[in-house]
């Protein structure tokens, strides 16, 4: 009679817990009774409460350097804008009126006329009007924006011959 060799599925001695013997099975039995140095668990401890004091305390620098640093950009940005509008106003208006000084154009009627410019630098203007008054021989042309904060107005007067 002839004997077959036992086929195994898979490799039974992987499948199988480990067992030791002699002091290691102690250890691995009560290894939570084994007394351990909490020395190292509490600087450790101490060393990431140190660094996450440090941290919060570079942001706060960080915030109470950088915020105000950053909105006085943004505020001398604004005003920058503000005086270029203005200057823009100016030369536009300063322009118009010499040419209306100098007869250059018809004199309107007594009273305030919306006026339109001629001036392609109007178009780098923020929405506003242009208004030209006539008071007997005082002509004033007027640029007016609609927001306060665009440079304000810029008004220029002459006197008629």
């Amino acid at each position: 009679m002839t004997t077959r060799p036992v086929k195994f599925c898979g490799n039974a001695a992987a499948r199988a817990p480990a067992r030791a013997n002699g002091p290691e099975a102690l250890n691995h039995k009560n290894q939570h009774k084994v007394p351990r140095s909490n020395h190292s668990t509490s600087n450790r401890g101490r060393q990431r409460a140190f660094l996450m004091t440090e941290v919060v305390i570079a942001m706060a620098i960080l915030a109470i350097a950088v915020f105000p640093v950053g909105y006085a950009v943004w505020h001398e940005q604004q005003l920058s804008r503000a005086c270029y509008f203005r200057a823009v106003a100016m030369e536009i208006v300063d322009g118009e009126i010499e040419v209306l000084a100098a007869r250059g154009a018809p004199v309107p009627e007594e009273g305030s006329h919306t006026y339109s410019v001629h001036a392609e630098a109007a178009r780098n203007l923020p929405p506003g009007h242009f208004v030209l008054v006539r008071t007997g021989k005082r002509l004033r042309l007027e640029w007016h924006p609609e927001k306060r904060d665009r440079g304000g107005p810029v008004v220029r007067e002459v006197m008629l011959p």
